[in-house]
């Protein structure tokens, strides 16, 4: 999802505020708008309005039937809804795998620079900071040039902050459990 929405939303999103300025921002808006809202689309937009962001159109990729969308100057912020569905396994037999059904919500910061790792290790979740992330496993592919970290919480949602160095954008998403 990252590589695939970097483009649109780098272009919708362009500012001049300090680069180590907006990881903190990013992280406060992720906090806000993914971490407190949960999912519920009403309350996202709310309080993307409540952060001066403004909605803007994305179309869903293949496999998501509808994106929210905001932005503002420094970031913007996405909801992304994909239906339960089934698909081939790789080895051509005719078993297949059942993706369950997902809602993810993300924040895109572009031109970032500073310490994105700490500054998200930082984070307060459920009361406490969210501490040191892992590395992805063999069931993540990603071009070298994306730096990862997961962190996966009580609740059964998953953390991502996806870093590509050479174009400073930073993204921070949660999935959120089935059934959110």
């Amino acid at each position: 999802m990252l590589l695939a929405l970097a483009s649109a939303v780098v272009v919708a999103v362009a500012t001049p505020a300090a680069p180590t300025d907006r990881i903190d921002d990013g992280i406060a808006a992720f906090s806000r708008a993914c971490l407190q809202v949960r999912g519920d689309r009403d309350k996202l937009a709310a309080a993307a309005e409540g952060m001066g962001l403004t909605p803007f159109a994305i179309e869903p990729r293949d496999g998501h039937d509808w994106v929210d969308a905001f932005r503002g100057a420094s970031l913007a912020i996405r909801l992304h809804h994909i239906p339960a569905q089934s698909s081939p396994t790789s080895d051509s037999s005719s078993v297949s795998t059942r993706i369950p059904e997902q809602l993810i919500c993300a924040v895109d910061v572009p031109d970032v620079s500073g310490d994105w790792r700490a500054a998200l290790e930082a984070l307060t979740v459920d009361g406490a900071p969210l501490g040191a992330g892992r590395e992805p496993g063999q069931d993540y592919v990603f071009p070298d040039e994306v730096e990862i970290l997961i962190w996966d919480l009580a609740d059964g949602s998953r953390i991502h902050g996806s870093y590509i160095a050479a174009d400073r954008y930073l993204e921070l998403s949660v999935n959120y459990p089935a059934g959110f």
